[in-house]
């Protein structure tokens, strides 16, 4: 595999008609990635973001962590980043992650709303993982 070249926090990646944009967001893993775009729907622009991991594995720590000592700033660094975007839609690596099955059957019910634009639930996705975050830390700063 030969590489193009490197991708940093907010640089674009064009394919075809497809411009996205990068937001490093190294939490999960130094080199995570989460990824912007926008979608004509009916006439009218979305923004998209495809969630990266977010999530702190079972076993990780942040105090001490020798496999990843940036990982408490870093994931302070992610949740800032994704706070900042408003997405109507909210897609991620995993289907169950923004219930895709559900929506797809809701749509399949009401194909006159589409369950997918919901800019509430990416906020409450970013909100709840961060608290998962912050629970963390209070657990940690209760070991010592």
């Amino acid at each position: 595999m030969i590489v193009d070249r490197i991708i940093d926090h907010g640089d674009t990646l064009t394919l075809g008609d497809t411009t996205l944009t990068a937001h490093h967001t190294p939490g999960h893993t130094p080199g995570c990635t989460v990824w912007t775009t926008t979608v004509n729907h009916e006439g009218k622009e979305l923004s998209v973001v495809f969630i990266g991991g977010t999530s702190i594995n079972g076993g990780v720590v942040f105090e001490n962590n020798t496999r990843h000592p940036s990982i408490l700033q870093d994931y302070a660094t992610t949740f800032k980043r994704l706070k900042a975007l408003s997405p109507d839609v909210f897609l991620a690596q995993h289907p169950s992650m923004y219930k895709m099955q559900e929506k797809r059957e809701a749509l399949k019910t009401n194909p006159t709303q589409n369950p997918f634009i919901n800019p509430e639930e990416y906020k409450q996705f970013i909100a709840a993982e961060e608290q998962k975050y912050l629970d963390q830390i209070e657990r940690e700063k209760g070991t010592e």
